[in-house]
């Protein structure tokens, strides 16, 4: 099996990742960026099946999506969008442990440990998602699920 296209996907993915406005613990609420509207960085998740990354699913034309966010410096960076159902791998750098969990309802809750990593399935629908760490309240971030199923 060649692996090329695949790592070269997650490089690619790596590389266009910005960060968004989190905070270590400790910072004081409604100070610094951790109180402001937080902006999910460039779009990493490809949408054709001849774009790296990309995985046919059997028997049809659409396409399985995969994309990229890590945890850093107690920081969420991640795609600006997913399409539905995409599955995110999620890596935590830091050595603390970190969730991403969906603030409304139970969409997601996902635990990732220091120096790990987790694996989140975007909604089905599209939509803006916000999310925070269950351990370090200033954490916050957004995913956006934007296209059709």
């Amino acid at each position: 099996m060649n692996l090329t296209p695949v790592i070269t996907g997650i490089v690619v993915a790596a590389g266009l990742f910005t960060l968004t406005g989190c905070s270590p613990t400790g910072a004081t609420p409604g100070t610094g960026p951790s109180s402001t509207a937080v902006s999910p960085g460039p779009l990493s998740s490809p949408s054709s099946s001849s774009s790296p990354g990309s995985t046919p699913t059997a028997g049809s034309t659409s396409t399985v999506t995969a994309a990229t966010m890590s945890i850093k410096n107690f920081a969420y960076q991640l795609p600006s969008s997913v399409a539905p159902g995409t599955k995110i791998t999620i890596t935590n750098v830091d050595s603390s442990n970190h969730t991403v969990t969906s603030d409304t309802g139970n969409t997601f809750n996902v635990m990732v440990p220091g120096g790990g990593s987790g694996t989140l399935t975007a909604p089905m629908t599209p939509g803006r998602y916000p999310f925070h760490c269950s351990y370090h309240a200033n954490m916050h971030g957004v995913l956006v699920v934007k296209g059709t199923p």
